[in-house]
């Protein structure tokens, strides 16, 4: 993949869900290109990742701080991998009932921008999704159980969407 992201193949990727072509290739894949030689050391490709993301987190701090966990935990899944712990994470996105986003008045905002009934948001929210279903916070805790327990004990660096299909989202 790498290879493919630093040959003149690049631009093929622009089509994949940002409007703006420079823009995906400088927010998206020019931090994932890490340039070294293949028989790198691991230590150097950490280095280099680290000073990817941080050329990333100082130009683009609004991306950086809204994927800065799974970024992060990308980092930390490499750096702590050698000593045996996993490194995964879960990205929840429309769980209404029992968010305190929702709780806090943003839901009421929502509700009044859509014409609906506060207590319908999360049946309106699960029409905008592939799955058509409500997220609900058994969900997520679902994904936890499924990265913490034993089926996936040689799994690290993973971040699962749990979100019943975010089409403008399922590339991330």
């Amino acid at each position: 993949m790498l290879e493919f992201l630093a040959s003149a193949n690049a631009p093929k990727l622009a089509t994949r869900g940002i409007s703006c072509p420079d823009h995906f290739l400088r927010i998206i894949v020019e931090p994932m290109l890490l340039d070294l030689p293949a028989n790198a050391s691991t230590e150097a490709s950490i280095a280099r990742l680290k000073g990817l993301h941080e050329k990333h987190r100082l130009h683009y701090p609004p991306h950086y701080e809204k994927h800065s966990a799974s970024e992060g935990g990308s980092l930390l899944a490499v750096e702590l991998g050698e000593h045996g712990i996993k490194v995964n994470g879960i990205n929840p996105d429309g769980v209404v009932r029992g968010s305190g986003i929702f709780a806090a008045g943003w839901g009421a905002n929502r509700t009044k921008t859509y014409g609906i009934d506060e207590q319908d948001l999360g049946k309106f929210c699960a029409q905008r999704t592939v799955l058509k279903r409500e997220v609900l916070p058994e969900n997520a805790a679902n994904a936890v159980s499924v990265l913490t327990g034993p089926d996936l004990s040689h799994t690290t660096g993973l971040h699962i969407p749990v979100d019943a299909g975010v089409a403008a989202a399922l590339l991330r």
